[in-house]
């Protein structure tokens, strides 16, 4: 699954992005948005949550610079079925090939995804600490949907 989660971002600004740099920073689709936005001058709208983070800076100086994003959640409609921190990523619906039947766990898998980025080793059991950052991201999000609930799924009784 972290072909989904985990994919090359190629970004090319001459003058303003270093040619040639390589970097392992998380940014996420999100942030596309709020960064052009940075680049033009513009500022992002204050009538309306916006996820994306501005990463002018990281993109600008990628080697004194981090990623503002550590983790984000990573949903299918309603259900949250992964949860991205770091080099960590913690599955909670276990979906072993793409368009295989998946499942939920009863107990969640972890894994490195920079030791083992093919997801094949369960470490849950040794690295239970990184449940905590993990859950409160999630708790953190969730607090957000009481300001700005997700507009009902028109599809969810057909």
């Amino acid at each position: 699954m972290e072909g989904t989660l985990r994919v090359p971002f190629i970004i090319r600004w001459p003058g303003n992005v270093p040619e040639h740099t390589t970097f392992n920073e998380m940014v996420h689709v999100t942030h596309i948005f709020t960064t052009i936005l940075s680049m033009a001058g513009a500022e992002k709208p204050s009538d309306r949550p916006i996820d994306g983070i501005d990463q002018l800076n990281f993109f600008q100086n990628p080697v004194t610079e981090k990623s503002k994003r550590e983790g984000f959640l990573f949903y299918i409609k309603d259900e949250l079925r992964a949860v991205k921190w770091r080099n960590w990523k913690l599955h909670l619906v276990w979906e072993p090939k793409v368009n295989q039947s998946s499942g939920k766990l009863e107990s969640p898998y972890l894994f490195n995804t920079t030791r083992d980025p093919k997801e094949e080793s369960n470490i849950l059991a040794y690295n239970t600490w990184v449940l905590q950052p993990m859950m409160k991201l999630r708790a953190e999000f969730q607090k957000s949907l009481k300001y700005d609930p997700a507009p009902p799924d028109p599809m969810k009784d057909i």
